[in-house]
């Protein structure tokens, strides 16, 4: 996302202080960069800014105009817009990570909100994660979590672009970089999971059914409905969506 709002030259700032200001400093704290585009290359500072809100972890950008930035002229021509900086995982990463991946049995994948790109939904798509007994983070954020101690002991395998200081757990292995090339180098044959659809199946009902006994009595939409409206919404695609709801992931 990109915020524009108008802003005071420095002239008109020496003498008007009507409803002015600091707005970069106001927004400081939730934007990833910001600038005024009254420099000598206000194109090039835009598509550095542009590339800096499309790097993990991605984020708004904003841009303070005044009247004179407006108004001068540009001669720079090249306009591309920046394409996604996150490179692929090295490949130390990503044999660490397949190692996890086939040493395991029984599958379980939390796919967060890092991984709400078309690109790395194909590639989850294919058979890679869904052979382990360890947790899978993919593109999963800690801010997804309900605050609680970490109570797990299964191994945990993190799939990022990036990783966090603070976190809940810290991983036996990582993969840093962009998650659909690391999901498709991981894709390559190794041992199925021992899971069956009889258990897959089973686990799930079960948790529809904790989250349907979860106590909400408010009147209106509860979790549980927006849970059933979504799996007859996608009950006819094919492959078939999986579809869950939370109003933040417990730990334990």
């Amino acid at each position: 996302m990109v915020l524009f709002t108008d802003g005071w030259s420095a002239a008109k700032a020496r003498y008007d202080s009507h409803q002015r200001y600091d707005q970069r400093a106001l927004l400081a704290g939730i934007v990833k960069g910001d600038s005024r585009l009254d420099g000598e290359t206000p194109a090039a500072d835009f598509r550095k800014l542009l590339a800096m809100a499309k790097t993990a972890p991605q984020g708004p950008i904003y841009v303070e105009l005044t009247a004179e930035a407006v108004r001068a002229a540009v001669e720079e021509t090249d306009a591309t817009v920046p394409a996604n900086e996150n490179a692929p995982a090295n490949a130390e990463a990503i044999d660490d990570a397949r190692a996890l991946l086939n040493a395991a049995k029984h599958p379980v994948i939390i796919v967060g909100l890092e991984a709400r790109r078309t690109d790395v939904v194909r590639a989850l798509e294919a058979p890679c994660v869904s052979r382990a007994d360890l947790i899978v983070f993919v593109g999963f954020d800690p801010v997804e979590l309900i605050g609680k101690p970490w109570q797990y002991t299964s191994k945990v395998l993190d799939l990022g672009p990036v990783g966090y200081e603070s976190h809940y757990v810290t991983p036996h292995a990582a993969c840093r970089g962009d998650l659909a090339a690391g999901l498709s180098a991981l894709a390559a044959p190794a041992t199925p999971s021992a899971w069956t659809r009889a258990e897959i199946s089973r686990l799930k009902a079960d948790m529809t059914e904790r989250l349907a006994a979860y106590g909400d009595t408010r009147e209106g939409l509860s979790p549980v409905d927006v849970i059933k409206t979504v799996q007859e919404i996608a009950r006819p695609f094919k492959p078939p969506r999986s579809t869950t709801c939370a109003r933040s992931l417990p730990t334990q």
